[in-house]
C-alpha cells in the first residue's frame, strides 16, 4: 500500500499533460511497477467507469477518480487458469 501513496502523490502533483506523457516514459524505463500502478488507475479504472457506468455514475465519480481522492484497481480471473487450480484435471 505504502508504494501506491507514493505513486499517488507523484502523479498528484503532475499537471501539464505534455509532462505527463514525458514523466510516464521515463518513469517506465526507471520502474515499471510505478507506471503499472499509475496505468491501472488513470486507464483501467477511469475508463472502465466511463464506458460501463451510466454517465450519472461517471460524473459523481469523475472528479474524485481525476483528483485521485478515490484509486482504482481491478481484478481478472479467467476460468482456470490461476495459481489455485481445485478442481482442474491435469
Amino acid at each position: 500500500m505504502a508504494s501506491v501513496r507514493r505513486s499517488v502523490a507523484v502523479r498528484k502533483q503532475l499537471r501539464d499533460p505534455a509532462f505527463v506523457r514525458m514523466f510516464g516514459e521515463l518513469m517506465g524505463k526507471y520502474d515499471r511497477s510505478f507506471t503499472m500502478r499509475i496505468y491501472v488507475h488513470d486507464i483501467l479504472f477511469n475508463e472502465t467507469i466511463w464506458a460501463q457506468g451510466t454517465s450519472e455514475q461517471y460524473k459523481q465519480w469523475e472528479e474524485p477518480i481525476k483528483n485521485y481522492n478515490v484509486i482504482g484497481c481491478f481484478a481478472m480471473t479467467e476460468m482456470g487458469h490461476s495459481s489455485f487450480l481445485r478442481g482442474t484435471a491435469h
